[in-house]
């Protein structure tokens, strides 16, 4: 667990740094792939900028979404402004980025006048690069920590954490699910190999990740997730994205399915 580096004398927080880095890596990913798919590199470049900011913008509103409770009792109660400001800049939740990068990511599409099903095969695979890395730096930071366990894989945060208990063992779900990024984007490069399959690459993405976001979420310890009836946020999310996929495959179940 490493919350800041210190570059050129300065501090810097890892999860931003990791967060940039998994950016830097899915653009780079976006251009090399491009050529494979014979669309303009430089449409896949806006296209994908774009959708990594509607997906910042999506995982924003969805966490302040689910701390709304607790920001309106910060305001009857008449705390101050750094107080609010510590909910609003901190905090993101990664379901709410889906749906964000996708609406950036069709606006962009338009604006360029192409398909977004034709870019899917190269944001998409981006998109779990990305997740895989930023998951690493809410590991640094301690944020969205697993529960407490004493196994042979549990860690224990310092007091630096900027989130989780100190000294107490965890569960490093969110390498766990760092894992399971890692190999949805290795997962993505086999499946989009085929052009007649690499146009379904978000519904493959959606029918691998939801059901393994819905398991993860049981050994999540903390509490800022938001939850309705024994179920987190998240859950409720990840249930809606396994029917509507399976809806979907089953709806086309009577056409000829890709090779």
């Amino acid at each position: 667990m490493l919350p800041f580096v210190t570059i050129l004398g300065r501090s810097l927080p890892m999860y931003g740094l990791l967060g940039l880095l998994g950016f830097l890596l899915g653009l780079l990913f976006v251009i090399l792939r491009v050529p494979r798919f014979s669309l303009s590199r430089d449409d896949a470049a806006y296209i994908y900028v774009f959708a990594a900011l509607g997906a910042l913008a999506g995982a924003k509103l969805l966490y302040l979404l689910t701390v709304l409770p607790r920001l309106a009792e910060l305001v009857r109660s008449g705390a101050g402004a750094g107080a609010l400001l510590a909910y609003v800049s901190g905090g993101f939740v990664f379901l709410g980025a889906v749906p964000g990068g996708l609406a950036a990511a069709w606006l962009a599409a338009r604006a360029y006048r192409v398909r977004l099903a034709d870019f899917m095969p190269l944001l998409v695979p981006a998109l779990a690069l990305v997740a895989a890395l930023g998951r690493v730096g809410c590991f640094c930071a301690g944020c969205c920590y697993g529960v407490e366990c004493v196994s042979p894989v549990s860690v224990v945060f310092p007091a630096a954490s900027l989130a989780a208990p100190p000294g107490v063992p965890r569960l490093p779900v969110q390498l766990f699910e760092a894992a399971v990024q890692l190999a949805l984007f290795l997962a993505l490069l086999w499946f989009t190999a085929r052009p007649r399959r690499a146009r379904f690459a978000a519904e493959f993405y959606l029918a691998c990740y939801c059901p393994a976001r819905f398991l993860l979420e049981f050994f999540r310890g903390d509490d800022a997730r938001g939850a309705l009836w024994g179920l987190s946020t998240s859950q409720w999310l990840s249930a809606a994205g396994s029917l509507a996929v399976s809806l979907y495959f089953f709806m086309r179940s009577g056409r000829k399915m890709p090779d």
